[in-house]
């Protein structure tokens, strides 16, 4: 397209041979790519999703510059590939299965991230998410001589009951280590997030100025930039998290067996705050979180009938790495801005699934 559109008379007539595979011409999928962007000028906006209307910007074909079409068409030939990917992935019953994770947050992989990792885990990432690693059910499979029972506990040893759902295992505490690996790094960060609140919403003793307008203009006004939070009502917040054997629910507040992960509580406000993390499959997130909602739902009950106002984040980051929705929504209620937030949920996501793997490498030193 840059040499095509190119305003040279010289460069503009020769036009080069751009070889490409087999299976994908370069001329053709531009061809077809522009076609389709003049057919959407043509339709008109439309909104895709949950997005309102109005809410995203159209950039048409007619109007944009030469740059701007030739990224026009890059991105347009990206959806293209992707929507032929998505509808093979979804004829597939096993390796398609994360079509069907609606509250999980997408993982996208850059070059940077990817040379940073081990190949080992990059293995076990690619394979556990497309359910392509040799667990005794994927090896009665491909060979007839194998058998599909866990040589644990002997029940059907798919990837989801090695991962998740295996009896022996549970009794050993491997899932609770890595429950608390990923714990442990949503609390320290979450512990940062409380005490810097503390600090910005105690009162100082600095002396407020006068900010003095010239004649014939206007008053400015300043926005605040952090972002509002259920945070920003007190600056006495407490945390209490079930690691090491220090968790529990106030005493102060209400005495019961219950052990939230996570309990954040302010006296002079009388607010308290139930976090309390899941680490699932990833296709059974949604029932986590309606399991840990209904929970906690008497033990809310009880707080506000004390005078308190209790609000539960049940929260999942899925045993793979994938972080659910219900993540984002606690982290930005508590405040965390954009950065931090995709900081925090990588580091989340990076906990669970390095958990998992040291679950799937026991299951295989086990096995033989």
């Amino acid at each position: 397209m840059t040499l095509r559109d190119s305003k040279d008379p010289v460069i503009k007539n020769t036009q080069p041979d751009v070889r490409s595979g087999r299976k994908w011409t370069a001329n053709l999928a531009v061809e077809e790519a522009e076609s389709r962007l003049k057919h959407k000028e043509m339709v008109g906006a439309t909104q895709l999703g949950r997005q309102g209307l109005g809410w995203t910007t159209h950039k048409w074909w007619s109007s944009s510059s030469d740059k701007e079409r030739r990224k026009l068409v890059s991105q347009e030939i990206r959806e293209a590939e992707e929507e032929k990917r998505l509808a093979t992935a979804v004829g597939q019953a096993k390796q398609g299965a994360w079509t069907r994770w609606e509250n999980v947050e997408q993982r996208n992989m850059s070059w940077s991230v990817l040379w940073q990792m081990e190949p080992l885990r990059i293995s076990f990432l690619c394979r556990s998410t497309y359910d392509l690693l040799p667990t005794p059910a994927n090896l009665s499979v491909w060979y007839e001589d194998k058998t599909d029972c866990c040589i644990a506990c002997g029940k059907k040893g798919t990837l989801q009951h090695i991962l998740s759902a295996c009896t022996p295992a549970l009794a050993s505490g491997m899932y609770t280590w890595r429950h608390n690996n990923v714990l442990g790094v949503l609390v320290e960060a979450v512990k940062l997030q409380v005490d810097q609140n503390n600090v910005s919403q105690a009162p100082t003793n600095t002396k407020r100025y006068i900010s003095f307008v010239k004649e014939g203009s206007q008053s400015r006004s300043y926005s605040s930039s952090s972002r509002s939070s259920i945070l920003s009502s007190a600056d006495d917040w407490c945390i209490r998290a079930d690691l090491d054997g220090k968790g529990g629910f106030p005493r102060e507040i209400l005495i019961t067996t219950l052990r939230p992960d996570i309990v954040i509580w302010s006296e002079a406000g009388k607010e308290v705050i139930i976090g309390e993390l899941t680490v699932p499959w990833e296709d059974n997130i949604d029932e986590a979180h309606e399991r840990k909602l209904t929970k906690y739902s008497e033990l809310r009950a009880e707080c506000k009938d004390r005078g308190w106002k209790a609000s539960c984040y049940p929260f999942e980051v899925g045993c793979r790495g994938f972080v659910a929705h219900s993540l984002q929504k606690w982290l930005r209620d508590l405040g965390f801005n954009r950065r931090e937030l995709k900081s925090v949920s990588r580091a989340a996501s990076v906990a669970a699934e390095s958990g998992s793997s040291w679950v799937w490498s026991k299951y295989i030193q086990r096995s033989r």
